[in-house]
């Protein structure tokens, strides 16, 4: 004889959906800070990956995975990439084209620390890193762009800054699904969680974001040889807040 259960073990029980979070974004006032300070000698190997992530939005394991090669005229290349990310071409916005030239080399890697945190074994994480797992290298990224955000006086919520460059860039363009391919995501993930999050007037105070005016934009090159950074900043200098370029008076 076959028996019934009288009442479902689930009955009752509802099901709620998932709220959509707005995501974190850096004020244009933040940013202006950490663009200065990065200009300090003591950020120097985690500037650029810094800038990339910032203005490209790329995810922290894409730019530590990357390489000088992989950047080319505006386009950043991501080819290859790490294991469960999606390859594309990256649009580099002019402003991150004036801030990251002084860096740039023909080859090697973005991010390339003199020592890891963890263990100290350089060439250990450079292997893991040709093999996809970018850990070691992610871990001694976000101490260094801790030390950053320090000297700045600004908090970095997690993936701020992939959260920024997005934001920024649908604001900017108006473009949902155009912003998904270039960020790697999908267009509904774009509307739930970066439409919203600003204004196309912090958009357009935030690219106004520029190292001073005497500084000329240099195209990536396709054919560039050079294996040293392309202009070295003053060992002890600090880029004052007045000397970026900035228009409009919006995120302050």
């Amino acid at each position: 004889r076959s028996h019934y259960l009288q009442q479902s073990p689930t009955d009752g029980i509802g099901i709620t959906r998932a709220e959509s979070r707005t995501a974190s974004v850096l004020a244009v006032g933040e940013v202006r800070r950490l663009l200065a300070a990065t200009r300090s000698a003591e950020h120097q190997e985690v500037a650029p990956a810094f800038l990339i992530q910032l203005f490209a939005g790329l995810r922290r394991c894409e730019v530590c995975f990357l390489r000088w090669e992989m950047l080319r005229d505006r386009f950043i290349r991501l080819d290859t990439v790490k294991l469960g990310t999606r390859r594309r071409p990256v649009e580099m916005p002019e402003a991150l084209l004036r801030w990251i030239e002084p860096y740039r080399r023909s080859e090697g890697s973005v991010f390339k620390p003199s020592s890891l945190d963890r263990d100290g074994q350089r060439s250990a994480a450079s292997r893991m890193a040709s093999l996809g797992d970018t850990r070691g290298l992610e871990d001694a990224y976000a101490c260094r762009l801790a030390a950053l955000a320090r000297e700045a006086g600004v908090t970095l919520a997690k993936n701020v800054l992939r959260h920024t460059a997005i934001t920024m860039r649908v604001n900017s363009t108006g473009d949902v699904a155009a912003t998904a391919r270039w960020a790697g995501n999908s267009p509904a993930v774009v509307s739930m969680n970066y439409l919203g999050a600003a204004t196309p007037d912090d958009a357009r105070a935030f690219y106004s974001l520029k190292p001073g005016s005497h500084s000329q934009i240099v195209p990536f090159a396709a054919g560039t040889e050079r294996s040293e950074p392309a202009a070295r900043l003053p060992a002890a200098t600090g880029l004052a807040e007045q000397d970026i370029k900035f228009v409009g008076n919006i995120g302050q």
